[in-house]
């Protein structure tokens, strides 16, 4: 929960918008993506995560997407993770989407300014196909 050890990228104001070419279509059986909440920091969750997948690159189909409350208060840091599994999803390109609350609401100390959204990780597992031990 230290948004200063270098373990993150940080956004503020700006949603975090990620496209990644996996090299060739492969079978995704889970994408997750990590967050932290450091409100008094000005870090927020994002309001909205979603996950997309595409084949081409340049058409996506929505596979998984999550909304997250805004805070009415000041909460002890914590981070929170985002995960789907998928079943029968072929993609090259898998983009995630999280949506920064903008502005500090009311409430916060900083209210008005912008707030940051802060991601560790994002994985995205292939299916493994344990009969014929390779990824598929």
């Amino acid at each position: 929960t230290d948004y200063t050890d270098g373990r993150w990228q940080g956004f503020n104001g700006d949603d975090l918008d990620a496209v990644i070419d996996l090299g060739r279509e492969i079978e995704v059986q889970s994408i997750r993506a990590g967050f932290l909440q450091q409100i008094g920091s000005w870090i927020m969750l994002p309001t909205e995560v979603t996950f997309f997948v595409s084949k081409d690159g340049r058409e996506y189909e929505t596979v998984a997407t999550f909304t997250i409350p805004v805070p009415d208060g000041d909460r002890p840091a914590s981070t929170e993770t985002y995960y789907s599994e998928l079943s029968g999803v072929f993609a090259r390109y898998v983009r995630v989407l999280a949506k920064n609350i903008g502005t500090l609401p009311a409430w916060h100390p900083g209210a008005g300014g912008l707030a940051w959204i802060f991601a560790d990780e994002i994985q995205i597992n292939p299916h493994f196909d344990r009969e014929k031990l390779e990824l598929q």
